[in-house]
């Protein structure tokens, strides 16, 4: 008697659509994670790297963060403080607004990805995110407001902070992974796809198309975090600015989904 063969349900997979076994990855899960373990090695730390934790933080923002003299300087993988100078030019030139809380923030967010953090460094973090959330949840580069949320994911003092923050990192690098894809199309961000009738394929693993009239997936997704948000002090001020400004963009995707739903014929039942 022959075993049957080990193949997904109709209803879990395309025809196909896992013959290869090839890891969209490039290197395996196992990998991915060896990688990340190595890429969260501790920072050497020197002595005046981080100012003391009862540094004045409102004297901070209001000061615009001059960079240090000379060029990029080479440094090694661990060197924070190398790394601290090189961050503050490039920071203080693709930015003049640049305060040096920022910096600080800035300086924060690469100590607490990785291992080993500092006592300080939390310290610091959390009493800016106490004394200024407000202002740099709604101030700050996009890039910095979601490397906060995943720090707050790593080191939130709540599990309201850690989830939300969890979730809003996880939300931001899915958005920038498809929004990159999207480029090739050749459109602006802004731009809809002209073809009306989408292609009739299975999406991956048997998902459903969203429905693009009446489907209200964004709304509920978004509405969830949002009332986590009420609870989650500071990293809550975080995730409402942020998707507060999703729901708003007019280069994403909520509203080019609201617009392609405008024009979509009504479904015949």
């Amino acid at each position: 008697m022959t075993e049957p063969e080990d193949k997904p349900r109709p209803t879990l997979a395309a025809r196909g659509e896992f013959e290869t076994g090839e890891s969209g990855l490039g290197l395996g899960l196992g990998m991915a994670w060896e990688r990340l373990v190595d890429r969260e090695r501790p920072f050497d730390h020197a002595p005046g790297d981080l100012p003391p934790p009862d540094v004045d933080l409102t004297a901070l923002a209001a000061r615009p963060l001059i960079a240090p003299a000379g060029e990029m300087e080479p440094n090694s993988f661990t060197d924070f403080s190398a790394r601290s100078r090189n961050l503050a030019r490039k920071m203080a030139a693709e930015d003049p607004a640049t305060t040096e809380l920022e910096f600080l923030h800035a300086q924060l967010v690469m100590a607490l990805r990785r291992s080993d953090v500092p006592a300080q460094a939390l310290t610091l973090y959390f009493r800016i995110w106490d004394e200024h959330g407000a202002r740099l949840a709604r101030e700050m580069p996009t890039r910095w407001r979601v490397s906060a949320a995943q720090c707050f994911a790593d080191h939130g003092r709540t599990e309201a902070e850690r989830s939300l923050g969890a979730q809003m990192a996880l939300m931001f690098g899915l958005v920038k992974l498809y929004e990159s894809e999207r480029r090739f199309s050749g459109l602006a961000a802004w731009e809809l796809f002209a073809n009306r009738r989408p292609h009739k394929g299975p999406l991956m693993m048997g998902l459903a198309a969203y429905d693009l009239r009446e489907g209200d997936l964004p709304r509920n997704l978004l509405a969830r975090i949002w009332r986590q948000s009420l609870d989650a002090g500071p990293m809550g001020q975080l995730a409402e600015a942020l998707i507060s400004d999703f729901e708003t963009s007019n280069r994403g995707l909520l509203i080019r989904l609201h617009k392609m739903g405008k024009r979509v014929a009504p479904r015949a039942d």
